[in-house]
């Protein structure tokens, strides 16, 4: 189920214009190994924020390990934007239609949070997320939550479940929720 919500998604933002490549979420399941390193980055780029800083920052914390992992272990990853169902409600949700009211805003303030989160998909289509538990942890007071690492097919998890709306980070950065830098050389 979650593999056909991820395809659906693809092919929504697709069509909106955003991301031009395939999609393959044929690849194998993370070994022990891997899930090792990637456990070892989160902690690397992560470990120095504190839960408030990661609770709240998602999109960032997301984009940046997708870049890391990438690198390191030179497989894909796909940044995926949607909502989750926890303990039977639907967390970060937002409607289809008001993700799209906010394309090409770039240059306006929000003044609210934008109710969507971040995590990554593998090719083997496995969810890596290293923020919701740290949210969690923050908001319901529950330090045994903290720093908690998704990393699992979405079917595995119980009382838990994500729902892909939209791939890839270009989207946010249409939005203007997030920033994409540019080098400029001054001579």
């Amino acid at each position: 189920m979650y593999k056909k919500q991820f395809i659906d998604a693809f092919n929504i933002t697709k069509s909106l214009g955003f991301e031009t490549d395939s999609i393959d979420l044929n690849g194998a399941l993370l070994d022990q190994n891997t899930r090792a390193k990637i456990y070892s980055t989160i902690q690397n780029q992560l470990g120095k924020f504190s839960p408030e800083e990661v609770s709240q920052q998602c999109f960032g914390a997301t984009y940046i390990l997708k870049n890391e992992l990438e690198q390191l272990l030179d497989k894909k990853f796909y940044y995926t934007l949607g909502y989750i169902d926890l303990e039977g409600k639907s967390v970060f949700y937002t409607d289809f239609d008001v993700l799209k009211g906010y394309m090409g805003q770039q240059n306006k303030t929000f003044s609210q949070p934008i109710n969507l989160h971040a995590w990554l998909t593998t090719t083997g289509g496995e969810i890596i997320d290293a923020t919701l538990m740290t949210t969690l942890s923050v908001v319901r007071k529950q330090p045994e939550l903290l720093g908690g690492v998704i990393a699992s097919v979405n079917e595995s998890l119980t009382d838990l479940s994500y729902h892909p709306q939209i791939i890839g980070e270009e989207y946010l950065k249409d939005c203007g929720f997030m920033v994409d830098f540019e080098f400029w050389e001054f001579s």
